[in-house]
Formats: C-alpha cells, structure tokens, sequence
C-alpha cells in the first residue's frame, strides 16, 4: 500500500470519528432542547392554568358572597324589599322578564347539569350549544340577584322623591333601575325624571306600580342608594374553539337595558356546584346538594364551586389522571388538567 493511499485510509476512519461523535453531540444538544421546550411549555401551561383557576375563582367567590345583598334591608319581613318597577317599560324582553325575577327572594338560583332549553335562562340570552359563547352541554349554570353600592347616601326624600350628593358619579339617567335601602325596607323602582342637574330621583307611578314611598320612610339618616345586579356565571365556548367561563350581566341603558355576556377566563372546562341548604333556620348548611335536588334557593346559606381548568396546547409527556368532582379520568389529550374548590357563604344571609 502507498503512502498516499495509506493517507487517505486514516483520512476516512478520521471523518467516520468525527462524524460518530458529531451524532453524538447533536443527540444530546436534540435531548437537552426537547426538555428544555418540554418545561418551558409546561411551565407556560402550568402558569396560564393557574391565572384562569385563580381569575375564575375570584369572580365565582365574590358573585357568590355578594348575592341577596340588598343593602341594610335583609328583604324578609322585618325589612322588606319592593320591586316597584313597571317591567312593561323596557323593550327587551329577555331582560324584562329576568327583572320581574327580581323580588328579593332569588338571590340565587341554581341550574344543575345543562342539557336543553331553560326558559330562565333562555331571557337572559342563554342557550346550550357549540356557538360562541353558548353553555357547553353538561355544565352548571347559576344567576345571582342583589345590589352594588352606588356610594350615595340620601339627602332627602319624600312621598315621590329621592335626592342624593351625585347621581352623575353612579351615571344614572331617566328611566334608569335603582334601589333605595334603609334598614326598615328598600325599594327597587325607575327613575322618571334626568337627575343630572338637581340629583332628585323622581318616582311617578306612570312608570312604576309601587305607590308612593311613604313620608320619611327613607330617611337622610341612614338611606343609601344602590344599582341591582343580575348575573350569570356559565362555561361556554370561545371563538376558536376552546372554553371558557363567561359572564352575562346588566347592560344600562335606559327604557333599552338590555344583557350583555362577557369571556373571564379562558381554558375554564367544567363548572359544578353544589348548594348549602339551611333546613332547620339556623344560618348554617346543614347539606350540600346539586341544584335540582335544592328544596329552596331561599334557603341557600353557601355554595361549593368547583371548576376544571385546562392548558390551551399540549404540555405534558402523557395522558394525565385527574379527579373532578368526585370521578377520576385520564385526559384523551396532552393538555394539562387542574381542579379548584372552593366554598363561599352568602354574606347577606347568615345570622
């Protein structure tokens, strides 16, 4: 054999060398990079999850502790609450008929595993289906009725009026819903004239089928002026095809209010609730049940929530274990899967 021949031979077994250890270093950099994007992803996952657990939960906890809030007035008989507008006056008729609803006694109202049709929820929007923003089928509903605060005290009153410091700063305008509380009653009515400038909030009964309020009833010390709430939490489906929780609520506008639904997090699977029902009066809960097993909402002191959240991609090895809601599933996908719980107590009724 030549020299140049003998040359090339180890030039070959060299490049054959540098090549093997070549793979072997591209091997472990493919290694270190799969794990480095299979955390990063995961990590990402585990954050996003953790936001729309955490986001939904804020608004589910406060949505449940501020129903049946009707200010000072317990709404009972020994400070009842009067729904004194006349529902004919708004022309949308889904939020008309959810607005007679509001009597005081619907602080929450449960709907347990939605399959169909619900005429409640049908006026305020609401149906099951794949569309956007629709209830996912198999998922709970509920609607809680009460009042935030407006920031406003009474100044005055009397038998068709109401005068408070600042109605522009709650943005109240004619034909507007609001609630007068003291601790003897409260009312809720329309306003029949522009408060704007004088900040008297008229009562006429031409737009109202309460009478008028009686003399001193609402007195400068201790009335407060507050706008009802109605709401909805549901799971529905985003535009683009994932889940999420939504929420439907008063859209103001005058004779026109109207609802208008909301996404508040994303990546929110299922929702499952379970009522605390007082039955023997003594401000506690003395069972837990699903909504079509509750005997009277009236009687709801408490709720157990429960959601199912999920990563928007894939972010795990494989097919993950989880238990919701009492049953444990494996995922049919790569997603990451976390349950909450929580459970809120209805502030306005405890004893």
């Amino acid at each position: 054999m030549t020299q140049h021949s003998k040359q090339q031979g180890l030039s070959l077994v060299e490049l054959l060398v540098a090549l093997a250890l070549s793979s072997f270093l591209l091997l472990g950099l493919f290694q270190i990079f799969n794990s480095n994007s299979q955390a990063f992803n995961l990590q990402g996952g585990v954050a996003r999850v953790q936001e729309s657990g955490r986001i939904s939960m804020e608004f589910l906890s406060r949505g449940v502790r501020a129903a049946a809030f009707l200010g000072c007035a317990s709404g009972d008989a020994s400070s009842p609450f009067t729904n004194g507008a006349d529902t004919s006056e708004f022309s949308n008729l889904a939020f008309r008929n959810e607005l007679i609803r509001f009597n005081g006694d619907n602080g929450i109202t449960g709907f347990d595993n939605v399959t169909g049709a619900v005429t409640t929820l049908n006026n305020m929007g609401l149906s099951v289906g794949t569309g956007a923003q629709q209830i996912v089928s198999g998922t709970d509903v509920f609607i809680v009725h009460g009042a935030e605060s407006c920031g406003l005290s009474v100044t005055a009153s009397d038998a068709t009026s109401i005068t408070v410091p600042n109605a522009s700063s709650c943005g109240i305008t004619t034909n507007d819903l609001v609630i007068v509380s003291s601790c003897a009653r409260a009312e809720l009515f329309s306003v029949t004239s522009d408060p704007t400038a004088t900040n008297v909030l008229n009562h006429a009964t031409s737009h109202n089928n309460s009478a008028n309020f009686a003399d001193d009833i609402y007195d400068p010390d201790g009335s407060y002026l507050y706008l009802p709430t109605i709401t909805a939490y549901h799971v529905g489906n985003t535009a683009d095809g994932g889940r999420a929780l939504f929420m439907t609520q008063i859209n103001r506008s005058g004779e026109t209010t109207s609802f208008i639904t909301q996404e508040i997090a994303e990546g929110v699977e299922d929702m499952q609730l379970l009522y605390g029902e007082d039955t023997n009066d003594d401000g506690t809960a003395n069972r837990y049940v699903a909504a079509d097993d509750v005997d009277e909402f009236l009687n709801v002191v408490a709720v157990r929530t429960r959601i199912l959240t999920a990563s928007e991609d894939r972010t795990v090895a494989e097919n993950q274990t989880y238990t919701f809601n009492g049953t444990t599933t494996t995922a049919a996908d790569l997603r990451f899967y976390v349950p909450y719980e929580t459970t809120n107590t209805i502030r306005n009724r405890l004893k």
